[in-house]
């Protein structure tokens, strides 16, 4: 059976702003940026914590557009699990793509950006890209520390190193990442749990693919375990994957490999968000 809704019937099922806090007039609503990335950096921080922060369901990836691509922007944001995770560039290898104009668009974006010995400073870029993140920005204002994530590696990357020193100079905190991991010698890695209590840990990669982020979730995770608010990693290039799982064959080219993330002009956050 029909029934014919009045007006009155209609805003009867609303709450009126003015019970919220909120000013009945719409056009006087302001929103409070400071608070709105306030409860999202507490979000996360709830779901850092969670029993399933690596639960495969949440994980997922973004992807800004060819158009829009900018060196002073993040190219790629995604989650392991809830832990999140930004990159510079993109790149797609040839060995696996097929390639054609959007995919050439991305590598040639990430080959400006990171790779040419002139013109390039990944690092500074990458530093530029977290400034322009407002989101970011305010997750960076509580107790970041960046961890000496390159130690996780069998074999010493020069580059890791050089893009945990931007950040740590980024973040006015020196010129070494803190020694939040150290290797046992027997092929495991020992973490500090009195240096993570209650920090937002930064790991910076250099390039991430399928290996690199199922290390990164792991490390998350244990980093919380050991007491860590959240942890999240901030990455030069995401490896972008064929639709059947490969990423490359063999090196990757010499043209498309990024140059040194070593700093070239002195440059702080604290200088960034004034």
């Amino acid at each position: 059976m029909e029934k014919d809704f009045n007006e009155e019937d209609f805003l009867s099922a609303f709450i009126p702003a003015e019970e919220l806090g909120m000013s009945g007039n719409l056009e006087d609503y302001r929103i409070d940026a400071d608070y709105f990335f306030e409860e999202m950096y507490q979000m996360y921080k709830d779901c850092c914590h969670s029993n399933d922060c690596l639960d495969p369901k949440q994980s997922g990836e973004s992807y800004r557009k060819p158009e829009e691509l900018d060196e002073l922007e993040f190219t790629a944001m995604g989650r392991v699990g809830y832990f999140r995770w930004y990159a510079l560039t993109t790149y797609y290898d040839e060995s696996v793509h097929k390639m054609d104009d959007i995919k050439r668009k991305y590598n040639q974006h990430h080959k400006e950006t990171a790779c040419d010995p002139l013109m390039s400073d990944p690092g500074s870029s990458i530093l530029h890209a977290i400034n322009n993140d407002q989101e970011l920005v305010h997750f960076l204002q509580h107790n970041p520390i960046v961890g000496n994530v390159s130690e996780c590696h069998d074999i010493p990357v020069t580059q890791m190193f050089e893009l945990e020193t931007r950040l740590c100079e980024f973040l006015d905190q020196g010129i070494s990442a803190a020694k939040v991991f150290k290797p046992m010698g027997d092929g495991r890695i020992s973490i500090d749990s009195n240096l993570v209590k209650c920090k937002d840990v930064i790991l910076p990669y250099v390039w991430l693919d399928k290996r690199e982020m199922t290390s990164f979730g792991i490390i998350a995770k244990n980093l919380i375990r050991c007491g860590a608010s959240t942890v999240l990693a901030i990455c030069g290039s995401k490896i972008i994957p064929t639709k059947d799982g490969k990423e490359i064959i063999g090196k990757i080219p010499n043209h498309f490999r990024p140059v040194s993330y070593a700093p070239r002009i002195g440059l702080s956050f604290s200088d960034l968000i004034r």
